[in-house]
């Protein structure tokens, strides 16, 4: 039993035709609304804090470069109009008319800094910051900190069942494996093993993994220590625990186990219609893979599936195919509902120019988001990114050369398999870096623009020549009910998405 993270694009934490303006592609339902104050445009900053509980509070954006809007200078360009911060979670701009692009950075963006765009037609955003933590996170003690760790069991331990220990807000969990592990099959009926609550080292059984990608947080009484029992993908035991803070872990934390009652699920997904759609992107792809999940999540309103995986597996092939396996949910009592994902890829092996192993790229990505419900049927309306385009060019193949103006804005766009109405396309820009410790590209942000039209222009030095490029193009339905008033913190399931990674590019000076 892996662990899964799904976590949908990131417009939370995180794409249009004329030069930083809006066309008649815009979403559905998006209508300018007045100043507030008047004569001036906003950008207002919430910090969500995705942990055992979540927690808003304003952002603090003291210390961090400031934001700039971007104003369409008519001529193919904009003028930027730099914003004065009012008290710490707020941008204002004294821009009397119109609604140009914000552009902002964060300050506590993993493992880059990245500077983001938003381009919606509405001066008074609302935008959101979401961050698997707890409020304020503190790094773990050094040196880290070991405890024994039992489980007491309510059956015998059985040959293929495995354990978790995960730590929910701290985000770090661990897997018990070889002498960690009692004999299977002999009844034992207690896990018990000393653990050292630290990075993951690499060797079997020796550390947490951080869960989110973001650097181990210490463990607060904030947070919730709980043990898994897997038979298979199915949990089939769980226990919290007693809290606990750091610096100051106990010698022993010990729980008692209780069975997982389950009920069957009656969900309904399309195995041939999502894998049709995902052979018309370009680049193409040659690998799909398709896969559900019952996670009981606390980020489950930002589509955030960070959670203890109640069941899991790969759907049989078939146009109308229901999943029927059981699952439970122990931990409801504490905000952590049962979200469904449908998650389908389509990947391709790309031998980048410049030497390194094949990067793996995504040709091509589906996913639904929803509450787990009886008859509940997911059809993924979101569209699908089929190419994505920089100046005019299709970037349909990989290691593709493309020349930039570097005094002029680059316009970035994509195609979509059907004409549905989307509520915001985003795009993401990396930059490619091979690593030569370990021989292998690594992916790096650099820009991410959440628009209301699928072709945006964006400023030129967000491309640098002789570098190498990958822009990821989403289209997002539903999941913003505040949208048309500009507000992204209102968020709410069910939310579907689809992605596409351009061909990889670089870049020359024209």
């Amino acid at each position: 039993m892996g662990r899964l993270s799904f976590v949908a694009c990131t417009v939370v934490v995180a794409g249009c035709a004329q030069i930083l303006g809006l066309d008649n592609t815009s979403g559905p339902g998006m209508q300018v609304t007045p100043d507030a104050p008047p004569g001036t445009v906003n950008l207002h900053v919430v910090r969500r804090s995705i942990g055992a509980t979540v927690v808003d509070n304003p952002a603090d954006l003291t210390g961090l470069p400031m934001a700039r809007w971007l104003v369409d200078d008519g001529a193919g360009g904009y003028t930027s109009v730099a914003a004065t911060l009012l008290g710490t979670d707020t941008w204002e701009g004294a821009i009397p008319t119109g609604t140009p692009a914000i552009e902002f950075t964060m300050g506590s963006d993993y493992p880059d800094e990245y500077r983001r765009m938003v381009a919606i037609p509405q001066r008074d955003i609302k935008y959101l910051y979401g961050i698997d933590e707890h409020p304020d996170p503190q790094p773990i003690p050094s040196p880290a900190e070991s405890f024994t760790a039992t489980m007491s069991l309510t059956s015998a331990y059985a040959t293929g069942d495995s354990f978790y220990i995960e730590a929910m807000g701290g985000w770090g969990y661990h897997g018990f494996t070889g002498a960690e592990l009692p004999a299977p099959d002999m009844g034992a009926v207690t896990v018990s093993a000393g653990e050292t609550y630290g990075p993951y080292n690499g060797t079997t059984g020796a550390g947490f993994v951080a869960w989110s990608g973001r650097p181990l947080n210490a463990i607060t009484m904030a947070d919730t220590l709980v043990g898994l029992h897997y038979r298979g993908n199915q949990l089939f035991e769980a226990g919290e625990f007693p809290a606990f803070a750091e610096p100051g872990a106990p010698a022993t934390i010990t729980t008692s186990m209780n069975a997982v009652t389950t009920a069957p699920l009656a969900v309904t997904v399309h195995p041939t219609a999502v894998t049709t759609r995902l052979g018309a992107t370009r680049p193409a792809g040659a690998t799909v893979s398709l896969s559900w999940a019952v996670v009981a999540a606390p980020g489950y309103q930002t589509a955030n599936g960070i959670g203890p995986t109640l069941n899991s597996g790969t759907p049989a092939a078939g146009s109308d195919v229901a999943i029927t396996a059981p699952y439970g949910n122990p931990f409801a009592s504490r905000n952590w509902p049962a979200m469904f994902e449908w998650v389908s890829s389509n990947a391709r092996s790309v031998t980048i120019t410049g030497g390194g192993t094949a990067y793996s790229a995504i040709s091509g990505g589906l996913q639904d988001f929803s509450m787990v419900s009886s008859g509940l049927d997911l059809a993924t309306p979101a569209p699908l990114p089929i190419t994505i385009s920089i100046n005019g060019t299709a970037l349909v193949t990989d290691n593709m050369t493309i020349a930039l103006d570097p005094t002029k804005t680059v316009t970035l766009a994509l195609d979509q398999d059907t004409n549905d109405p989307v509520t915001i396309y985003q795009f993401n820009v990396y930059n490619m870096v091979l690593d030569p410790m370990t021989n292998a590209w690594t992916t790096h942000i650099v820009y991410v623009v959440s628009s209301a039209t699928k072709s945006i222009a964006i400023p030129s030095d967000v491309f640098v020549a002789g570098k190498t490029y990958m822009v990821r193009g989403h289209c997002i339905v539903n999941g913003y009910p505040g949208l048309p008033q500009g507000d992204f913190t209102q968020r709410q399931l069910p939310m579907s998405l689809g992605y596409l990674d351009g061909g990889i590019f670089s870049v020359t000076a024209q």
